[in-house]
């Protein structure tokens, strides 16, 4: 029992650093966008999609691919930090999973990138690849939140980011279903970017909430 009673205060403590891999992770994101665009001649965030900048043919595709491999290790870090503060259920099994798929597929589209080349269509298992594991990895994240809001909906101690994943989910499942609409192709970066702000300012959100829940001490 003591054995176990010092595991779990370490688990504890360990959550609060794993937290801070949450924090990170939407910054890190961001950052090498940003980088990666800066370094693509002719890049348009309104009309270009972020998996462009790491795409087959891009200049400088490794800056967008380390910035999807860092966010993933740093989500899939998150993931145990949340699996530590949700009661021992299975809902909260699944949402630790769903956030590791989450990670996983980010980190997935990395090693399958499609071919900048190609503007229209599927041309290879790559470039399906790299969709299935986009698709995979939305999918995911919003089954997530959707099982955790329900799970945390009564506690107070998480109100604000019960209501803030359900704005979340909202604003991401109908931009994801907009960028497969081809007559929004030439906004399609913008749109995925608006995206990506509300998955990110949640993550911050959920990250904060579960270094504040974290042992200090």
């Amino acid at each position: 029992m003591r054995v176990q009673t010092v595991r779990s205060f370490w688990l504890a403590r360990l959550s609060r650093y794993l937290a801070i891999c949450g924090m990170l992770a939407p910054l890190a994101a961001i950052a090498f966008i940003l980088v990666g665009a800066a370094v693509t001649p002719g890049y348009d965030h309104i009309r270009n999609t972020i998996s462009e900048l790491s795409a087959v043919g891009a200049p400088h595709p490794e800056w967008m691919n380390t910035g999807f491999i860092l966010y993933g290790i740093l989500i899939i870090g998150l993931s145990f930090a949340v699996r530590q503060h949700l009661a021992p259920r299975t809902g909260t099994t699944i949402v630790w999973l769903m956030v590791i798929l989450h990670g996983v597929g980010v980190i997935l589209t990395a090693l399958f990138p499609y071919n900048a080349a190609i503007t229209e269509g599927i041309h290879s298992i790559k470039d399906a690849s790299h969709h299935l594991v986009s698709i995979v990895a939305c999918v995911a994240f919003i089954t997530g939140m959707l099982i955790m809001a329900r799970m945390i909906w009564a506690e107070p101690a998480w109100r604000g980011v019960t209501r803030l994943s359900l704005v979340a989910i909202g604003i991401v499942s109908i931009l994801f279903v907009f960028t497969l609409i081809p007559v929004f192709r030439d906004i399609a970066g913008l749109l995925q970017r608006i995206s990506a702000l509300a998955m990110f300012i949640y993550i911050e959100a959920l990250s904060v909430k579960c270094f504040i829940l974290s042992p200090h001490r």
